[in-house]
């Protein structure tokens, strides 16, 4: 388990062809950004997870991922 679990982000960037596209917390304030690894028993993954008033509203796999910003 990595140390960072649970711990949040303040942005994630993601590669693409030309440029690095940022994605933080929304603008109304409510959304968060945490680190989260899962076991699954024969592996663990890790995944950055969006949250909007405390309800998960999406989840993106760190492997895709170029840089992640701690808060």
């Amino acid at each position: 388990m990595s140390e960072h679990n649970e711990q949040k982000v303040k942005a994630i960037f993601w590669p693409s062809e030309d440029h690095l596209t940022l994605h933080s917390k929304n603008q109304s304030g409510s959304g968060q950004l945490v680190f989260r690894e899962i076991d699954y028993g024969d592996r663990y993954e890790s995944w950055i997870v969006e949250l909007r008033d405390g309800k998960e509203i999406a989840r993106h796999n760190t492997r895709f991922i170029k840089t992640i910003q701690w808060e």
